[in-house]
């Protein structure tokens, strides 16, 4: 299994962030009275001894979500998830990360974090798993200009490759303090390992200003996800259409339902996370899910042809196209429909469509969310007469003996790509 995470082209980094609209005062979050803003040092404190002792005793333990590639369905990475295992209950970040941020257990707990992280990546590596893996930081790592240097030395240590490794950060940490967060990022982005915006949306929700950062990805926050069937689609439709537009990768944050993640495929996203596909597990178990994984119904199923520009071959095509049609439950008129489609199709492309450069006509057969579809690209045509003249219009209706019935057959601009696509219907009389 190799990782897919598509690679971005690194943008020249601009010298001044002025361009960056000045954004309003983050919301603050105050005691509600002096007496809790006492209690809350000495929890913090406390929090602060406790983390150190804990990290001595190995009581932090990583849990690991799958992400998966959308439209092959194959996992690609897996987002490192802490939990502290105290007393005999698993506490969650949110049990002890604010008051570790607020103190200086941060540094140590964030090294140790990295630390385990890329473990267990080396030893996936070792056992032939290349899947990437992406580890959280706090708004305090980015005020730390060490960062960086420290993990150089964990990828060194444990032999992972830089390119394999995401690390997450929130907008709202990023504006913090965006000159010297910038500096902080860009010096890990130097060293080949990519960096994500974690839970966009729920800060700024500006794209201008990832283009002043050495931005690789963006993660949609899973509210924004949850409401896809009601005004979220229309947010997440312009994420992922800018961010793709600025070189970016999508990640959409908690799908939860086949619903949702076909919505996200209509729409383009690239990588998908949440309790569909897995809950956050300790590392074995995620090894077992991925033994255990099988091809899910919703990705596209896809069979090519690579066929000659002649009409002996289109018993090839038609074969390919009724099989499949059959594979998806049309009734026998519908499958007909397919045959007669493929074969108009493969003959116009034989009579009219430019040879390519390997002189084969390529088919495309693919299954998506129930729907069958065929592209056809390449041709026969090798002189400079305009594609759609010629004594052979219409020769594949002549060779099936029918017409093509609730069909849709389109050309694109350049007269070079046929597309058609059918869903099947109900059966009709005969």
């Amino acid at each position: 299994m190799t990782s897919n995470r598509k690679p971005v082209e690194r943008r020249q980094k601009p010298r001044r962030l002025s361009d960056v609209p000045p954004p309003a005062s983050p919301p603050v979050r105050r005691r509600a009275a002096d007496n809790r803003n006492l209690i809350g040092r000495v929890g913090r404190r406390r929090t602060a001894r406790a983390i150190q002792g804990a990290i001595e005793r190995g009581e932090f333990e990583l849990h690991f979500q799958p992400q998966l590639e959308i439209e092959t369905g194959q996992p690609i990475a897996a987002e490192a998830l802490l939990r502290w295992r105290r007393r005999g209950e698993l506490l969650l970040p949110a049990d002890f990360l604010p008051d570790a941020e607020a103190s200086a257990a941060i540094g140590p707990l964030t090294d140790h974090v990295l630390d385990l992280a890329l473990a267990q990546a080396g030893r996936w590596r070792r056992a032939g798993r290349s899947i990437g893996m992406s580890v959280n930081l706090s708004a305090a790592n980015l005020r730390d200009p060490t960062l960086a240097a420290r993990v150089k030395d964990v990828l060194e240590e444990h032999e992972v490759a830089p390119s394999t490794i995401t690390l997450e950060v929130t907008e709202t940490a990023v504006l913090e303090d965006p000159e010297q967060a910038r500096g902080v990022l860009d010096a890990i982005s130097d060293l080949g390992v990519s960096l994500s915006v974690d839970d966009f949306g729920t800060g700024y929700s500006s794209l201008l200003w990832l283009r002043l950062f050495p931005v690789n990805e963006v993660k949609i926050d899973r509210t924004f996800v949850a409401q896809m069937d009601t005004d979220g689609r229309a947010y997440v439709s312009g994420v992922i259409r800018l961010a793709h537009d600025l070189g970016l990768v999508v990640v959409a944050e908690g799908v939860e339902n086949t619903a949702t993640l076909k919505t996200l495929q209509e729409l383009g996203c690239d990588i998908a996370q949440g309790f569909l596909f897995a809950k956050p597990a300790p590392a074995q178990a995620l090894e077992s899910w991925l033994e255990d994984e099988t091809d899910p119904d919703w990705i596209p199923r896809r069979h090519e042809l690579h066929l000659p520009p002649d009409y002996s071959a289109l018993e090839d095509a038609r074969t390919l196209v009724s099989d499949t049609s059959a594979e998806l439950g049309f009734d026998e008129v519908a499958i007909w429909d397919m045959k007669v489609a493929v074969t108009e199709a493969q003959a116009n492309a034989i009579e009219h469509a430019p040879m390519g450069e390997d002189g084969l006509i390529h088919l495309r057969v693919s299954q998506e969310n129930g729907e069958m579809q065929f592209k056809i690209s390449g041709g026969g045509r090798t002189t400079e007469e305009p594609a759609g003249s010629g004594d052979h219009r219409g020769r594949g209706m002549a060779i099936m003996n029918s017409l093509m019935d609730e069909v849709t057959l389109r050309k694109d601009a350049d007269d070079t790509l046929i597309k058609l696509a059918k869903r099947p219907g109900p059966p009709r009389p005969r």
